[in-house]
């Protein structure tokens, strides 16, 4: 279970980064079954609209904590649809203004988030402790998270849109960045996290699992400190809020007459929930770093239950499962083989899936991992020793048109051995998302349906002419023998299905020819297909795989040899980055891990010399796309 405990963090880095000790400052983690409104928290009473016209009153009722199901304890923020003092939904909003306060230092909370669509607009946040002296915005309000947009509501992706902002100045000013995730946000618990200096505000997405991701958010506080600039109004103590307001201008619903656009709100009162696991404020103890607030106890105690074994090994990748449990709820493991040593960290008693990259096929290695908590108090089974031989390294098939004729908005690549970032880059709008997950399945990535509902697609252009190809690829393994039904939904709404009976225990390669769709549908219209997808209405899970349409056989497939066909070095990268390819390749995209756009570059050649000194550390996909069709994927690390 987590405690208050005083702990010292190791700022998580790859072989290629530079750690910073930071030291844990202060922290709720919510175990207490009294919120701690002493020390710790005010909770506010009103129904003011937060000055953005917000339909809720917030209410102290609307305030608990609770044992989420995974057993820890958390701060719960409902939401419900209830007439009290004219207003028609209640909510909650609570402050450690004038109790915790900080300037400078890294300010996180681990969060998860209701599904927000429409309506919900959650927020985690930071306010200048002198706003009841100087008034909004010249106290400065930092906003770490802010999602339920109306912008990803418009663009059916509301739950992975969300942003960073900054509000300041004599009037108000104010300074945003949004951005899309890969992945589903409102899925699970997930970390955002604040690094404040005298020189900028950065905030980032999930650190503990990415921890070289670029910022989403990033503004610079290191200019004129005078009345009006950004400068002036971020160098002084900050406090920490949470809510979940509903409605208001950020969603684009406001008035309690469209009260039945809050579709996010079940109508008969049934609140829906924001759980924070903990917030924490760590500092590096500068000099100029001001943290206001009470005292932490000494953490002496060791981590126990230390396990290591090994997840799906490929040819350069080898996935390590670590596990250990510690009263301050974190565990820092270091894993070390050959001159190498990577430092991570993972939530007490929650498996922590790691996987190493840039391995040699066919090559033996031991990792050596070892436990500790922030404190550095080692595990008694330290170190956990694991040894393994890298995979021969395989061909990967990836979806192409041979058909010159065809335009390449026409080719939908859905899903080989890339990321699931590469599906929105593609030309895929996936729906009903709740229901997958991104798995690894036999050493590849596939998509898995995890309840009764569909893996599916809208199509980022309006309608996709299908006319011109012939076939329908797609590979399905169910968790039990059922039968699939595969869709496809025209422009005129006509829903085109199919049912395929599907064998449990292995990979069912399956062909559907359009030829045959076109006979049983003779009025759709095929120039038009908006929607395609696949289900099972039993319920079964299934994984879905190698998703493509194409013209003649499958053999007319083409491959890709990941260990021969494309050669990146050096990789991991300093300043430049040489591809060669046995291919010619008609174009180059260097993406984030969250799919953000780094580098175009078009080009019709087998090599080419990048300049990578202007990009900043870390993880990012190069998606490789060839004039014969065909497209692959690549991860690179630079340092």
């Amino acid at each position: 279970m987590k405690k208050n405990l005083l702990l010292y963090f190791l700022f998580v880095s790859t072989l290629y980064s530079i750690a910073q000790e930071y030291k844990l400052v202060w922290e709720d983690n919510f175990e207490n079954p009294v919120l701690n409104e002493t020390q710790h928290w005010t909770i506010e009473v009103n129904g003011n609209g937060g000055g953005n016209n917000e339909l809720q009153y917030y209410r102290r009722e609307n305030i608990a904590i609770e044992k989420h199901p995974n057993g820890d304890g958390c701060l719960v923020i409902s939401a419900k649809k209830e007439n009290f003092n004219n207003k028609l939904v209640t909510s909650g909003r609570l402050v450690t203004l004038q109790k915790v306060l900080a300037k400078y230092g890294k300010i996180e909370a681990r969060i998860q988030l209701p599904s927000t669509a429409n309506g919900l607009w959650p927020a985690f946040w930071l306010m200048g402790n002198d706003i009841s002296s100087v008034g909004w915005p010249r106290c400065g309000e930092i906003d770490v998270l802010e999602m339920g947009n109306v912008n990803g509501i418009s663009r059916g992706t509301q739950d992975r849109y969300f942003n960073g902002a900054c509000h300041f100045g004599e009037t108000h000013n104010y300074f945003a960045q949004d951005a899309t995730s890969s992945y589903s946000l409102q899925d699970g618990f997930h970390l955002y996290t604040l690094i404040w200096d005298e020189n900028a505000l950065k905030m980032y997405l999930d650190q503990d699992i990415y921890p070289n991701i670029a910022p989403y958010f990033e503004m610079s506080i290191n200019g004129e400190k005078s009345p009006g600039k950004e400068s002036y109004y971020f160098h002084k103590p900050f406090g920490i809020l949470f809510n979940l307001a509903v409605g208001g201008n950020f969603t684009g619903i406001t008035g309690n007459s469209n009260i039945n656009q809050i579709t996010a709100l079940p109508s008969n009162g049934t609140p829906v929930k924001m759980y924070i696991d903990y917030v924490r404020i760590y500092q590096q103890g500068n000099p100029n770093d001001v943290f206001s607030g009470p005292a932490l106890m000494t953490d002496i105690e060791k981590p126990t239950a230390f396990t290591a074994s090994l997840g799906v090994v490929k040819s350069n990748t080898v996935e390590l499962l670590l596990k250990a449990t510690d009263n301050s709820g974190t565990i820092f493991y270091e894993i070390s083989y050959g001159a190498t040593t990577l430092k991570i960290s993972g939530t007490s008693n929650v498996q922590k899936r790691y996987l190493i990259t840039g391995l040699t096929p066919e090559t033996n290695y031991t990792f050596s991992i070892i436990a500790k908590d922030g404190k550095g108090n080692l595990a008694s089974a330290n170190p956990q020793t694991v040894s393994v031989k890298t995979t021969v390294d395989t061909k990967v098939p990836l979806s192409a048109a041979p058909t010159p004729t065809i335009h390449s908005s026409k080719v939908i690549s859905v899903y080989s051995d890339a990321y699931a970032s590469i599906i929105h880059s593609e030309g895929w709008n996936d729906w009903w998302a709740s229901t997958l997950s991104t798995v690894s399945f036999a050493g590849n990535n596939t998509l898995k349906s995890i309840s009764n509902c569909c893996f599916g697609a809208n199509f980022t252009t309006s309608t996709i002419d299908l006319s011109a190809m012939t076939k329908l690829h797609v590979d399905i393994y169910p968790e039990a023998s059922t039968t699939i039904k595969f869709g496809l939904v025209t422009d005129a709404s006509l829903d085109v299905k199919k049912s395929i009976s599907i064998t449990n225990g292995e990979w069912n390669s399956i062909d559907i020819t359009l030829s045959e769709l076109k006979a049983l549908f003779p009025t759709a219209d095929f120039t038009k297909v908006k929607q395609v997808g696949f289900w099972d209405i039993s319920g079964v899970p299934f994984y879905v795989d190698n998703v493509y349409f194409y013209n003649g056989s499958s053999t007319d497939l083409n491959y890709v040899n990941m260990a021969t066909d494309i050669q990146l070095f050096p990789n991991p990268i300093s300043d430049i980055l040489n591809i060669k390819s046995n291919i010619e390749i008609k174009e180059i995209d260097i993406r984030t891990i969250t799919s953000q756009l780094v580098k175009r570059i078009t080009l019709n050649s087998t090599e080419k010399t990048i300049n990578t000194s202007e990009f900043k550390a870390g993880n990012y996909f190069m998606i490789l796309k060839f004039v014969t069709g065909l497209v692959a994927t690549k991860k690179i690390i630079k340092f």
